[in-house]
C-alpha cells in the first residue's frame, strides 16, 4: 500500500519516540499543519533532512537527503504555530 504524505524538511533530526516542538511560522508549513488538522487521525507526513541549504533565508533549500521518516503530530496551540510532533 503506498500513501502520499506531505514533507517538511529540516535541519535537525527526528529521534525515534521524542517529541519534536516547532515553531510554524511559514504559511506552507502552517497549511500542511491545517490541513493535517482537517483531515482524519492518525495525522502523519514525512520529515526530511536538508543535505544542502538552510530552512528559510535567501537560497533555501537546493538538495534533500533521500530517505527521511514519518511523523504524527500530536498536539498544536491554538493559534496552529507551534506543533509538537513524534516519531
Amino acid at each position: 500500500m503506498s500513501e502520499t504524505l506531505p514533507l517538511f524538511p529540516l535541519g535537525t533530526v527526528l529521534f525515534p519516540g521524542l517529541l519534536l516542538p516547532l515553531h510554524i511560522f511559514e504559511d506552507r508549513y502552517r497549511k500542511l499543519v491545517r490541513d493535517l488538522l482537517a483531515g482524519p487521525e492518525p495525522r502523519r507526513f514525512g520529515v526530511i533532512a536538508i543535505r544542502k541549504g538552510r530552512e528559510t533565508g535567501i537560497g533555501g533549500i537546493s538538495a534533500l537527503h533521500e530517505v527521511g521518516c514519518t511523523a504524527t503530530l500530536r498536539h498544536t496551540s491554538p493559534s496552529a504555530t507551534t506543533a509538537g510532533l513524534t516519531w
